[in-house]
């Protein structure tokens, strides 16, 4: 056979490929596949959560030796993200400032590859429109939130944050992108830690958890709450995290009130008056040991802190007995 038909052929070969895959591309089998796997390979997280947030956070901890584990569990700190001491909550400043989103084009063309198809030509855009369309949980709406910009946690005047704006489908984007590809990298092998080169959107965000100019990082607010008896005893609640309802960290227990530190209306005026730690747990406070239903503010309507339980709240902060410390900041 002389050169010249060999490559006759090879180039007939390659375009015949071509075509099947771009045949199977348009098939609407192959899309129903690429939805089914998704919504698998989504289930085999949420089973497994626990389990990936430990070897995430060894991964880390091997990658970055200066982070360290927060007792027992997966959460990660290191030196620059606490004060020395706890502090008062009221002694972290907290401010604006106008910040244009990180752009992370290299994380989230990674984060496409993996998305599924929403039509025979197109791929779902973001995970969070993918996760919408195919594995929606109770709660999942793309709300405001403020995000985290600066964080300084040995300043001379204390601690002092920094944040501006952010949505919350910002962080499903990110976070469990980067979950899913763990959850896809160990699911032949569970109990093996892959290699970085098979978790590259993971590893784009190992080296410097601080580094927010190139993150989406949205903070939450975990509160452990310690009630002292007479006898000198004391006790605490958890948060269970039920399974099928919540977007992120199911099935798993952690400290009562926590939620995301959001504006609770979507009044301009709540954007800077909501910017407040303490006015987050409070609002935590009411919706999760009272029962308040959640303060959404969808007509604009803002919550009235002046009001109890808010302002029994801040009268036992006044009086004494009632103390809020902070302790710093954890990456999960």
């Amino acid at each position: 056979m002389n050169a010249e038909l060999w490559l006759g052929l090879s180039g007939t070969l390659t375009a015949t490929g071509g075509l099947y895959y771009a045949w199977r591309a348009l098939d609407p089998a192959a899309v129903e596949q690429s939805r089914a796997s998704f919504v698998k390979e989504r289930d085999d997280l949420r089973a497994r959560f626990v389990p990936l947030c430990e070897m995430a956070a060894d991964m880390h901890v091997l990658a970055r030796p200066s982070l360290e584990r927060i007792g027992g569990t997966s959460l990660l700190w290191e030196r620059a993200m606490r004060p020395p001491t706890p502090v008062p909550l009221s002694a972290v400043e907290v401010e604006w400032q106008d910040a244009s989103p990180p752009d992370m084009p290299s994380l989230l063309h990674a984060a496409r590859r993996g998305l599924p198809r929403q039509s025979k030509s197109h791929r779902f855009e973001t995970y969070s429109s993918a996760m919408g369309a195919l594995a929606r949980p109770t709660l999942f709406e793309d709300r405001p939130s403020f995000r985290l910009v600066r964080a300084d946690w040995s300043g001379l005047r204390g601690p002092r944050l920094l944040f501006g704006s952010g949505q919350y489908f910002d962080l499903i984007d990110q976070n469990e992108a980067v979950a899913h590809e763990l959850a896809l990298a160990t699911r032949r092998k569970p109990e093996d830690r892959p290699p970085w080169r098979a978790v590259p959107m993971r590893r784009l965000l190992a080296d410097d958890p601080l580094l927010l100019a190139e993150r989406v990082v949205l903070p939450s607010v975990a509160t452990l709450t310690l009630r002292r008896t007479q006898d000198g005893e004391g006790s605490f609640f958890l948060l269970y995290r039920e399974p099928g309802r919540v977007a992120t960290g199911e099935g798993t227990y952690g400290p009562i009130p926590a939620g995301m530190v959001q504006p609770a209306s979507f009044s301009p005026l709540a954007h800077r008056q909501d910017l407040n730690l303490w006015r987050t747990i409070m609002r935590e406070y009411n919706e999760e040991l009272l029962g308040a239903p959640e303060a959404r503010g969808d007509a604009g309507t803002e919550v009235d802190y002046g009001q109890p339980p808010y302002s029994l709240l801040n009268a036992a902060l006044a009086d004494g007995s009632l103390h809020v410390w902070c302790l710093g900041m954890a990456w999960l």
